[in-house]
């Protein structure tokens, strides 16, 4: 799009390599996943922020696609077909209700 007239070099390159893989991982839409596997090769401020924290392009990568379960982004909601808060989450109000 028109974005590069408007977009500070490092968010264009941000967007730039999270279409990249959309494409890779056969997206119809730039999803937040890859935005924040864009962000980790951002050398302005991403890269040190996710290597202070320890967190590893493909160990982050390995994560993603085990949340997704093999589905693809094919419209602008694909997080709400993500199982991941049951799987990996934990119902606070409930574990109060049981004690």
């Amino acid at each position: 799009g028109n974005y590069e007239q408007v977009l500070g070099r490092s968010l264009e390159g941000l967007i730039t390599e999270a279409e990249r893989l959309k494409g890779k991982w056969n997206d119809q839409y730039v999803s937040v996943e890859e935005l924040v596997m864009a962000m980790m090769q951002d050398t302005r401020f991403g890269a040190d922020l996710f290597q202070s924290e320890g967190v590893a392009a493909d160990k982050l990568e390995e994560v993603i696609m085990e949340i997704r379960g093999g589905r693809n982004v094919q419209d602008q909601d694909p997080e709400g077909k993500y199982e991941a808060l049951t799987k990996y989450g934990r119902d606070l109000t409930q574990a109060a209700r049981d004690g």
